[in-house]
């Protein structure tokens, strides 16, 4: 089975103003086999749009992107279950 799911979050009210944001999950998660086990990949993209100074203006951009695998400790006949995480992170530039 493959998930590919689609997320999203608004942002009412930022506080101290009366601009609102929103931001955007896009989620795909995808189970396979290797050394011996089964895994779960899932990798995850945020777009973010925010309000900018000083004249409030949005600007959108892409977030911190992730990926992470996990298995059980059954599968690898061991006591530890762990999980590996990639991060790669982005910096939007505020003008």
């Amino acid at each position: 089975m493959t998930a590919l799911n689609f997320q999203d979050y608004y942002i009412g009210r930022i506080t101290e103003t009366d601009d609102d944001a929103n931001q955007f999950w896009l989620r795909f998660a995808q189970p396979f086999k290797v050394f011996g086990g089964e895994w779960l990949m899932r990798a995850s993209l945020p777009v973010n749009s925010f309000p900018t100074p000083p004249n409030g203006s949005m600007e959108t951009g892409l977030g911190d992107a992730n990926v992470f695998l996990i298995t059980t400790e059954a599968q690898l006949s061991c006591s530890l279950t762990f999980t590996v995480e990639a991060i790669e992170p982005r910096r939007s530039q505020i003008a």
